[in-house]
């Protein structure tokens, strides 16, 4: 070829190269290609991760008729404290004042910041399934279980009857929209999606304690 063959042909390449401009498909291919391959593996390793969760508590049965919270909070305080230094249900009985009518909220709430060791918990306001979903979400994902109250009748796993007394029940983890419960009365273990969760607990009241 001669040398002004190949000028000539050096130029037209080069044209064609300058006419398609910057940001049009076929200029991003490539990275667009790479960038969809990517995504769709790092999320589903995301959802795979968080799509069930439980923790390990240390149970036992409520010793007397009315010692649910005290069961419940030493449950709870099993994730902070082990062996010797887990209160006894009698302990607790006498620390939170616990009577024959029941145990105040706040002072579940302080009994298990002081066991905590520090100000881990606090009360939390639910209005939905969904939301009530999402808390006991994040707090068993921050590695803290989750106080509940019912009414003894109204659980969310079953409805026996009347309404009964106020009950106090425990979230330990989850597996998508299901909720795993621990109940103190007879130390058994269920499960109930968030919205029957939700639907047994706002007729006791929808405050809950999240850690």
């Amino acid at each position: 070829m001669t040398t002004s063959r190949r000028t000539a042909v050096a130029a037209t390449f080069l044209a064609a190269a300058l006419a398609v401009p910057l940001g049009t498909a076929s200029a991003q291919a490539a990275p667009v290609r790479h960038t969809a391959a990517a995504q769709p593996a790092a999320a589903a390793g995301q959802v795979g991760a968080q799509a069930t969760k439980k923790l390990t508590i240390k149970t036992q049965k409520q010793q007397k008729s009315y010692w649910c919270a005290p069961a419940a909070v030493r449950a709870m305080a099993s994730r902070h404290r082990s062996g010797s230094g887990l209160p006894t249900q009698a302990q607790l009985a006498k620390q939170m004042k616990t009577k024959t009518s029941g145990t105040n909220i706040r002072e579940v709430l302080q009994t298990l910041n002081k066991l905590a060791g520090k100000h881990t918990y606090d009360f939390n306001t639910v209005g939905s399934g969904t939301r009530l979903s999402a808390e006991v979400k994040a707090s068993v994902n921050r590695g803290h279980a989750v106080y509940v109250s019912v009414w003894s009748q109204w659980k969310p796993w079953k409805k026996t009857g009347t309404r009964g007394a106020g009950h106090a029940i425990v979230a330990y983890g989850y597996s998508g929209s299901t909720i795993y419960w621990w109940d103190p009365i007879d130390n058994t273990r269920h499960s109930a999606s968030a919205a029957k969760s939700y639907a047994a607990m706002k007729n006791r009241g929808t405050q809950i304690i999240t850690g």
